[in-house]
Order: C-alpha cells, then structure tokens, then sequence
C-alpha cells in the first residue's frame, strides 16, 4: 500500500469548513466522466474543471488546496458525510480510493433509496407513441422520493414542472436547465448530445428542443421570473421566493434558505410570482441552537464561519426584529419600550396581506411628490423669465432643455437651473451696461449742444 503524499488532517481547517458550506448551497454540473475524473462546470459559467480524485486531489481551477469542485465531487456525486476526513484530505491512499469510488463512505440515507430506484428502473414498461413525429418514445418514470437529477446531484421535484426525460431511452428524468448545460457541454466539445445514464442519442434537435421546453417552463405562475437567489446565484428562482426585510434586493431560493443562510436577518416569502408575501420561519433555528452546537463552540477557537451562529445566540427568543417590522409596516405605532418587549406568540399573518399594497401606495405617493416638486421648480422658472425684461426671446430655448429634465435626477435639475440662472444674470447686466452707455451719451451729446450763456 502506498503511502499518503500529504500530512494526514485529522481536523477540518477554517477554510474547508467555510467552502463545504458554500459547496452546499451553490449549483454545480457534473458535465463528463472517466474513471476517477471528472469534469464539473460551474452555473453560469462555460469554463469546464477538471477534478482528479487520486493520491493526489487535483483540480485545474489552481486551488492549492481542497476546491469547492472537489467537495462537490466529494460532498454530492460521491455523497461522503462532510464529517468524514476523506473530504478535506489533500491526498488519499489506495484503500481510501477503494473504498471511495465503490460507494463505502456513502451515506445511509442514500444507500436505502437506491436499491427502490433500481427496482423501479429494472421493471419492463411498454413503450408510448410520439403524436407530432408518430414514433415510439420511452416511457417516463415517476419520481422516487429522494431521487436526484445526475447532473447537478439535487433532488427533483414534481412540482416545480422543470423537469425532462429520456424519450428515446431509459426515460429516466433530469432537470430541463441541467439538460440544456449538459448539451452546450457537448456541443462545445463536438460530441453528440446523450442520455447521461443510458448514452442514447438525442438527436440534432436536442438542444432546440430543450430550449422550448425551458421557455414553457419558465411561464409557470411559480416561476419568479427576474430574480437571482443572493446565494447560489440560481436564476429565475422557483417555487417559494425569499426577501429580506434588511437587505435590498436580497433574495433567496428554498434550498439556500433551509441551508440557514443569510441567517442574521429576517425573511418573508412568496410563493407564487404575483402573490402575497408571508412571513418566513426558519425551520432550522433549532438544530443550530442545538447543545451539541453550543458544546462544540464552546470546545475550539471562534472563526468567521461562526458569525451566523453568534448571531443567532445573541437574538431573542422569539423573531422580535421580525415582528416589530411587520407591525410598523402596516402602520402601527410602537415606543420603543413595547418595542423591546415585542415578542408575540404568533406572527399576525393577516397584516402581511396588506404589506404589499401598503408598500405599492408609499412608492405610488413618493413619485407623484418628486414629479409635483418638478414641475414647481419649471414654473418658477418659467415666471422668472415672464417677468425679466428683453428676456422674452430666451424662454423656448431655455425651458427647452429643463422640460427635459423633468424625469432625470434632482441633481441634473440643479446645474440646468444653475445654468439657466447664469444666464439671466448675464443677460440683464448686458442690458444694464447697455442702458448705462445710451445714458452717458445722451448726457454728452446735450452738453456739447448747450449755448455758452448758459453755461455761464
């Protein structure tokens, strides 16, 4: 047996501790396989890494250390329990390796769904009939519970209606944007598009055809259409969207907010695109509050990975930050000693009914009170300019220019004021000196004609 390359860890460091947590939480794809190698590609992005489970871990993003494309390969294609050591070892021995790829450090959870999914994969089913290409296409499976999609290893969902199969093969099912990664995978590599599980042949029309399919998808009423989840990045976000109450534009996907991130601020949700937002509870509160979680704090050195959790000891009991912000934004008036002792047993979910009404008509008053301080400033200008003499012929060409300004920010408005101001300025002290000179020579012309007598 060979021996290990790199000092054994028996202790996960701070960092790989931080980027397992963040492995969980993000979307990846597994795009290729050969042996102990795999290539995984990132959401939102076409660059392809290339993992190398081995005596040594190997990525080519140039990590140096443990990458988040080896714990996805480690964490959710091998399913290793992230408290197993073999996760953040930087090299492995041959018995290690054995072990890893035949499946023995795999959870338990996942061992006893799998022999129900092969079952169901293995029982014989008649073949249906395209009606559009009057060809026979394969059956499509139900969902097991637990089953997840091969490509970015999360479990699939009925409901969310984001889903595709293998018409032409196993009929096994897969996420339709994980379909259509793995094709532009394939596509970029000059490889006909497959079944990740069965290798059949898609066709040419594959990636059209998945492409419509999304587009179908995407028109589900439980679809958010032009949100981006804050932490995994997933876009559009599907089924319950998350909003902070603190942050702006900060929202999260169900997973991202199960997996208790953003976990210092409160939520509320929505679960259709055009719905009504409810308040948010973490089921998870719990668990982190847990004492085997408060005895392992106790037990080493604090990191920054522990923020969330001291923020969560350092909370109340209850949600009083959330509470308070749903009674204020419904209109309610609160001191600040009932603010403090604001824990109800409850949240009150009929008032969040009214939150989202009540925040429309507050960005409804606050526009049409900047449009009517606007159009004061113009017809004051406009007086200005009424009144000032000989200016008449500057007032198309300069109101030209503020009339345009009426939409753009306050800050435009002030130097074309400013501008405008300037010019009146100079324009009646032109007309000052000017009527000055006449006066003066008027003066001369009468003295240069006046007789001497009177002079005298």
């Amino acid at each position: 047996m060979a021996a290990r390359l790199v000092l054994y860890r028996g202790k996960v460091p701070d960092a790989i501790r931080a980027k397992i947590d963040d492995t969980i939480g993000r979307t990846m794809y597994l795009v290729q396989t050969t042996g102990p190698t795999n290539y995984i590609q990132e959401q939102n992005s076409s660059t392809k890494y290339r993992v190398l489970i081995g005596a040594v871990q190997s990525c080519t993003c140039g990590d140096k250390d443990v990458c988040c494309h080896l714990l996805f390969v480690m964490l959710k294609i091998l399913r290793v329990p992230r408290t197993n050591p073999v996760v953040w070892q930087k090299s492995l021995i041959d018995s290690e390796i054995t072990t890893l790829l035949s499946g023995g450090y795999s959870e338990e959870t996942n061992a006893r769904a799998k022999p129900a999914f092969l079952r169901r994969k293995l029982a014989p089913e008649t073949p249906e009939v395209d009606e559009t290409t009057k060809k026979q296409v394969a059956t499509r499976h139900a969902l097991v519970e637990g089953e997840v999609c091969a490509i970015c290893q999360e479990e699939m969902v009925e409901s969310e209606k984001n889903l595709t199969y293998c018409k032409h093969g196993c009929g096994n099912n897969f996420h339709i944007d994980c379909m259509k990664v793995f094709g532009e995978s394939r596509k970029q590599s000059k490889e006909p598009i497959s079944c990740p599980l069965c290798r059949h042949d898609w066709g040419d029309s594959a990636l059209t055809e998945l492409k419509k399919e999304a587009d179908i998808s995407n028109r589900n009423p439980l679809v958010h259409t032009g949100t981006t989840c804050k932490q995994c990045q997933t876009k559009p976000i599907r089924c319950n969207r998350y909003r902070c109450l603190q942050c702006k534009h900060t929202d999260l996907c169900e997973r991202c907010f199960k997996s208790n991130a953003h976990a210092k601020h409160s939520f509320v949700l929505r679960k259709t695109h055009k719905g009504t937002w409810f308040p948010a509870l973490r089921s998870l509160r719990d668990a982190l509050l847990s004492p085997q979680a408060i005895n392992d704090l106790e037990g080493r050195e604090l990191s920054h990975a522990d923020y969330d959790l001291l923020c969560e000891l350092d909370a109340a009991e209850k949600y009083p930050l959330q509470d308070y912000l749903m009674a204020n934004l419904v209109g309610d008036k609160l001191g600040a000693a009932q603010a403090k002792a604001w824990t109800p047993a409850s949240p009150d979910v009929s008032n969040w009914s009214r939150l989202a009404q009540a925040q429309v008509t507050r960005d409804l008053n606050r526009a049409q009170s900047q449009d009517r301080k606007r159009r004061q400033k113009v017809a004051l200008v406009e007086r200005k300019l009424q009144h000032a003499p000989g200016l008449s012929s500057l007032l198309p060409l300069q109101l030209g220019p503020l009339a345009t300004t009426i939409d753009e920010p306050s800050r435009q408005e002030r130097i074309a004021q400013a501008k405008l101001e300037k010019q009146i300025k100079v324009k009646a002290e032109r007309e000052r000196k000017h009527e000055l000179a006449k006066s003066r020579r008027q003066e001369q012309v009468d003295h240069e004609g006046c007789p001497l007598s009177l002079l005298g």
